[in-house]
């Protein structure tokens, strides 16, 4: 009796597994320098539109 064997799915000619645990190294490497201090967390809520330029909760989020 043959083995069966199971292909590992591909994402971009590269196992999608790698590509998700790169996926997720650069996101919690982001995590990091994001939250590094309050000063460039709120830099980062700004630039993604959470928070106004006076730092309040954009309108979306009210």
């Amino acid at each position: 009796m043959a083995k069966s064997t199971i292909s590992t799915p591909t994402l971009h000619g590269s196992p999608y597994r790698l590509d998700v645990e790169a996926e997720l190294k650069s996101i919690e490497t982001t995590y990091k320098r994001v939250t590094k201090s309050k000063k460039t967390a709120i830099a980062f809520l700004k630039r993604a539109g959470i928070l106004d330029t006076e730092g309040k909760l954009a309108k979306p989020y009210r």
